[in-house]
């Protein structure tokens, strides 16, 4: 019997092989695994009306903030400290000036993941500054909830005092975390009441910590936010507890 040859194949170079199979790896990875991207915005506030040319600047990051670092710059006065793991630095105004810009790039594991910049003005003396009792405000949360999974069909409460001399704008915000998310509590845009004896209270759904912040009325409060604001501009006081163990 006959045989029919059969053709003869010749092998692929494995450098063709290799590229015939990167070419299929895109598709295994671009339906959304890729790391959220990470955004900041810069705010700034005079922490002490004697000294008009320092400021501090915080950043309010949102998104990955895992192994986060700060590099500061600006264009003609000093930031100290240039460089941190903090979103925040001190501002010194150049002598004689009165305006500048402020950058600061944040990087993660080697790479620059964001950048942000602000122009920052030395306040004049007519310009309005923050009260000394602004200041020295502070807020604390004295009935903590427990740290319990959250969701809408929880509920507890939730109370603390303020600490300072009040105005009759001042309004106390509060969050509460669930999987990493700050939500506002116990609705949204709500904003709770300080009693004549410097105390508030609200209830709110459940989380893993719990925050509030001290605010003039009016303040565009976030319904949702990766990290609590830090104090500067609106933001009087703030405080963040991990919820008690159980």
């Amino acid at each position: 019997m006959n045989r029919i040859p059969l053709p003869t194949l010749t092998p692929l170079p494995i450098f063709r092989v290799l590229a015939c199979l990167a070419a299929g790896i895109p598709a295994l990875f671009s339906s959304g695994c890729g790391r959220p991207g990470v955004r900041a915005e810069l705010h700034v506030f005079q922490p002490k009306r004697e000294e008009p040319a320092r400021l501090e600047i915080q950043a309010e990051v949102a998104g990955a903030q895992s192994n986060l670092y700060y590099i500061w710059f600006a264009d003609t006065g000093r930031c100290e400290p240039q460089e941190s793991t903090e979103p925040r630095t001190t501002f010194q105004f150049a002598d004689g000036a009165t305006q500048d810009w402020v950058t600061v790039e944040i990087w993660q594991r080697g790479k620059r993941v964001a950048q942000s910049r602000t122009d920052v003005r030395r306040a004049t003396g007519g310009a309005e500054q923050p009260s000394t009792s602004e200041q020295e405000l502070t807020i604390e949360i004295t009935d903590l909830p427990f740290a319990e999974p959250g969701g809408p069909n929880t509920r507890t409460n939730i109370a603390g005092k303020v600490h300072g001399v009040l105005r009759p704008d001042y309004r106390v915000v509060v969050y509460a975390r669930d999987d990493g998310v700050w939500y506002i509590q116990p609705t949204s845009r709500a904003a709770h009441a300080i009693g004549p004896d410097h105390t508030w209270s609200t209830w709110t759904h459940t989380g893993s910590a719990y925050a509030a912040i001290v605010v003039h009325a009016g303040y565009p409060a976030l319904r949702t936010a990766d990290r609590i604001p830090y104090v500067g501009g609106d933001v009087l006081a703030r405080v963040v507890c991990d919820g008690r163990p159980k």
